[in-house]
C-alpha cells in the first residue's frame, strides 16, 4: 500500500507505549508480545473532532468488557482519556480531526500457548491527523460495495488483533473496484469488513442484530439511538442479500467514516444512488451530536 508524505512517520510524531511517550520511529515492543505471536489482544479505533475524542467512554466500555471476556488483566492503572489527550497535544492535534488507535495486548510472555499468570498487558496508542476530504466526498456521493462470502471471523463480536478476515475481505473489495465488502453468511448480510450495515425500506431503518455474529459498533449504537430520538422506526433483524438489493436506502457506519450512503451493491444501484432522506436525516443528527459541548461522553 502506498502512503503519502502526510501519512509517513516523522521524527516529531509521538506514540504511547507502556507508560511512555516515544518517537514513532523509535518505539518498539517485545518480539515475545502475545499480540504479535498469537494476535492475543484487542483494539479500538476512535475519531477526534477538534482535538476531542468522540464517544470515548463507549469505546472504553466495549474494550474493558471484551478484555474481561478474554481474561486479560485490567488496564485501570493507565488513565486512557488523559493519555490520549496528552498524545494529541504532543502531536499538535489538540485542535484537529484525528484518528486514534488504542491497542491492548495480553503482554510479553516467554512461555507457550497458555499465558503466564503474572503477565502484564501492553498498551499502545497512536494518534494521527485525518484528511477528511475523501470521507466527506463519500458521505455526500455514496460508495459502491461488494457482497463477499467465505470470510468468517472467529470472534466477530470483538475487535481482536486477529484481523485477517477483514483485511483480506477489504483487499478483495478493492480489487473488485468497490470501497467496502459486506459479509454474507448462509444468505444473510451480517456486516462490512470495517463497518456495520443499515438499510431503509418503507420508512423503517433496519440493521442486523447484535447476536454475537457481528461487531456491535459504537457508531451503530449511536445511530439506533438517534433514530429513536428522531422517531424513525427501527428494526434489528436478519437481512438477506435480496432484501439489501431491494432497499430504498442503505448506508455503512464506523467511527471514522460516520455515515456513508451505499450507492450500489455489485453494480446494482440502491435507491437514488446517493442516499435518501433518512440517511441524510441521520447524518445531520450525527453531526449535531458531534458539536455538542461534551461530545466525548455517551448518552
Amino acid at each position: 500500500m502506498n502512503h503519502s508524505k502526510e501519512d509517513s512517520v516523522t521524527g516529531a510524531e509521538k506514540v504511547f507505549v507502556n507508560g511512555r511517550f516515544l518517537s514513532a520511529k523509535r518505539a518498539s515492543i517485545s518480539v515475545f508480545d502475545r499480540g504479535l505471536t498469537y494476535g492475543d489482544g484487542l483494539f479500538e479505533t476512535i475519531r477526534a473532532y477538534g482535538g476531542r475524542p468522540f464517544a470515548l467512554d463507549r469505546h472504553l466500555s466495549r474494550l474493558r468488557r471484551c478484555l474481561d471476556e478474554l481474561g486479560i488483566p485490567s488496564i485501570t492503572e493507565t488513565n486512557i482519556e488523559e493519555t490520549i489527550n496528552k498524545l494529541l497535544r504532543h502531536n499538535r492535534l489538540d485542535s484537529s480531526d484525528a484518528y486514534i488507535r488504542l491497542t491492548v495486548t495480553r503482554g510479553a510472555d516467554y512461555g507457550g500457548l497458555l499465558p503466564s499468570e503474572d503477565i502484564k498487558p501492553s498498551i499502545i496508542i497512536i494518534a494521527r491527523k485525518i484528511d477528511t476530504r475523501k470521507i466527506e466526498a463519500w458521505q455526500r456521493d455514496g460508495v459502491s460495495v461488494s457482497l463477499l462470502e467465505g470470510y468468517p471471523s472467529p470472534l466477530p463480536h470483538m475487535k481482536t488483533l486477529n484481523y485477517l478476515p477483514s483485511l483480506v475481505a477489504k483487499m478483495d473489495a478493492v480489487k473488485r473496484g468497490t470501497v467496502e465488502g459486506l459479509f454474507v453468511q448462509k444468505g444473510f448480510v451480517t456486516e462490512g469488513a470495517t463497518s456495520n450495515i443499515f438499510t431503509v425500506k418503507n420508512g423503517v431503518l433496519r440493521t442486523p442484530p447484535a447476536d454475537g455474529s457481528i461487531l456491535p459498533g459504537v457508531t451503530r449504537e449511536i445511530i439506533l439511538e438517534l433514530a429513536e430520538r428522531n422517531r424513525v422506526p427501527r428494526s434489528e433483524s436478519p437481512l438477506t442479500a435480496t432484501e439489501l438489493m431491494g432497499s430504498e436506502e442503505a448506508f455503512i457506519t464506523n467511527s471514522i467514516l460516520e455515515i456513508v450512503p451505499v450507492a450500489g451493491v455489485d453494480g446494482r444501484v440502491i435507491g437514488n444512488g446517493r442516499g435518501g432522506p433518512i440517511t441524510r436525516l441521520l447524518q445531520r443528527a450525527y453531526r449535531d451530536l458531534i458539536v455538542e459541548p461534551d461530545c466525548s461522553r455517551s448518552r
